[in-house]
């Protein structure tokens, strides 16, 4: 840690000294100590001036300047003999009238210590302070090239880190998802807007943001997330973020972390190529799965057992197609790729939480997910929606700039029937594509498009009526009777995903509007859009609606 000033007093030949201005600020920092023989214009920043016994009294008012200087540029202290100050009457007088506003501590020493001594005892004391830092920091140097050395687990790497500076630590790639953390509580937390700024300390940058944790044992409160960018290829690939939970970092934990972020840059670096190529290997295993003919089972039962996946397990294939709206496609978001892997990225790390045994793969812009399952039942498939719409959700809400259309395919009992799926989830979004309109979000599913397919062939009026809940029915004929458009808000409340907000933009009506809208819609024609079951049903009497164009 860095040195104070209670350091500083703490030393013998300072044990009878004073403060004279009855200030404490023992904790102020000190970066180094000057000597004062011949006042100067513009003291430096945390720095400690012992001044010289030379300065004689005739030099009062230059002396009150420099004090004033001294308090305008954060010095951290000044050391003035007793001898010096007792005939100067104007700086007492000053330092009496001043007193509220002079904010540095003036200590002063005992007359019969002499200069030399004084100055020799503190370069000392600063000298043998700083040794023993850098001995302490070799020290902690050392053994983490052991435990790199021994074993190059990330994991055990910061958990050493946190031993030293008695702080969680987490590990982000560039999109802030977790890497690795010390601790699992580490995950739920909320940042505070408009708290993160940027800092240095010599040539180090790093970021601090206060956050507030969720679900913790202890009362709420706000703590400091400091961030330190792991850099290379000319970006910031990585962050090592360090929570001030127990205690606020000092000097030398920002020096040892300085070492930690980039000691792990080797390690990130090699974590990063693994990834790549597994990346790499399991996007060529699919693409020869669903596009080539000429497959050997013997070879695929090897390569999936390469790649940790169970080839008779069950899967269903969905696709996130992304797509910039119409609005943005002129805009700052041209360089879409950033966006697209940044997006990605964040769909993997959500289904890889719910389901560590679904495979997620690039298949150009679009991003194919093998979510694995259990059976193969009605309730498996209403548990993927679920999931999609969640994810859908938190997705419009970060990147409102983009569409997405989620297709999902039929549940096959191997992965070598993978294109199966595949091509089912395909079929879904394009036929999601001519059922709604253009830079609308939507999810399908193969047995909805199956569904609606059939509807769309059913040519008796009456088969289809009977097909449309009952809720709608009187849904529709209230608009008739009382001239409202609760149908229309609806079917654009679906087609923003259950975002009311969103609804209340497209459809130019006010916030509180909508939710008296929705509000008589669930509570007097019981509809309920929580069950992706019952919210099925709604839809598919939405588009039998539609097809049927009924004056009802």
């Amino acid at each position: 840690m860095q040195i104070k000033v209670s350091d500083i007093i703490s030393i013998p030949c300072l044990k009878e000294s004073y403060i004279l201005n009855d200030k404490n600020y023992s904790d102020n920092l000190i970066d180094n100590l000057e000597i004062v023989g011949n006042i100067i214009e513009k003291p430096m920043a945390h720095q400690l001036y012992i001044i010289s016994e030379q300065i004689k009294a005739d030099s009062e008012s230059t002396f009150i300047n420099f004090i004033k200087s001294c308090n305008e540029n954060y010095v951290s202290a000044v050391i003035i003999s007793e001898k010096l100050i007792s005939s100067m009457e104007k700086f007492k007088l000053f330092i009496a009238e001043e007193y509220c506003s002079i904010n540095i501590p003036i200590i002063i020493y005992p007359g019969n210590v002499f200069f030399l001594e004084l100055a020799y005892n503190i370069q000392n004391f600063i000298s043998e302070y700083y040794k023993s830092l850098l001995n302490k920091i070799i020290e902690i140097n050392t053994k983490f090239s052991y435990i790199s050395l021994k074993c190059p687990d990330i994991k055990k790497i910061i958990e050493y880190f946190k031993s030293v500076i008695n702080n969680p630590i987490i590990i982000y790639d560039e999109f802030f998802n977790i890497i690795v953390s010390t601790d699992d509580y580490l995950n739920e937390y909320e940042c505070i807007p408009g708290t993160i700024e940027k800092n240095f300390l010599n040539n180090l940058y790093f970021y601090k943001q206060s956050i507030i944790f969720k679900n913790l044992d202890r009362p709420i409160k706000e703590y400091t997330r400091v961030l330190f960018p792991i850099t290379f290829d000319n970006r910031d690939k990585a962050f090592l973020a360090v929570f001030e939970m127990n205690t606020p970092l000092s000097y030398i934990d920002y020096t040892i972390l300085e070492i930690s972020a980039t000691s792990t840059l080797v390690e990130m670096k090699r974590l990063m190529a693994i990834k790549k190529i597994e990346e790499k290997h399991l996007n060529d295993f699919l693409y020869d799965l669903i596009y080539r003919t000429d497959n050997k089972i013997d070879d695929i039962k090897r390569r999936a057992k390469l790649l940790n996946i169970i080839e008779d397990s069950s899967y269903c294939a969905i696709i996130f197609d992304l797509h910039l709206k119409n609005a943005h496609k002129t805009s700052k978001f041209d360089n879409f790729e950033v966006y697209s892997d940044m997006i990605s990225n964040n769909i993997t790390a959500f289904i890889k939480n719910e389901n560590k045994q679904s495979l997620v793969s690039r298949f150009g812009k679009s991003l194919l997910i093998l979510y694995r399952v259990n059976s193969i039942n009605n309730k498996s498939y209403s548990d993927i929606k679920d999931i999609c719409v969640r994810l859908q959700n938190i997705l419009i809400g970060k990147y409102n700039f983009i569409n997405i259309h989620i297709g999902i395919g039929s549940i096959i009992t191997n992965i070598i029937n993978v294109s199966v799926s595949y091509r089912d989830a395909l079929s879904s979004i394009s036929y999601g594509k001519t059922i709604y309109k253009e830079n609308t979000d939507f999810i399908i599913s193969y047995n909805d498009s199956a569904l609606l397919k059939i509807v769309g062939q059913i040519k008796d009026k009456n088969i289809l009526y009977e097909m449309i809940p009952e809720s709608l029915i009187r849904l529709k004929k209230y608009d008739k009777d009382f001239s409202s458009n609760l149908i229309e808000t609806l079917s654009m409340y679906l087609d923003c995903n259950c975002n009311a907000k969103k609804t209340s933009e497209k459809m130019f009506i006010h916030y509180k509007t909508m939710l008296y809208r929705l509000e008589k819609i669930f509570n007097e024609f019981d509809i309920d859009l929580e069950k992706s079951n019952s919210r099925l049903q709604i839809e598919l009497g939405l588009q039998i609606l539609s097809i049927l164009d009924m004056g009802l």
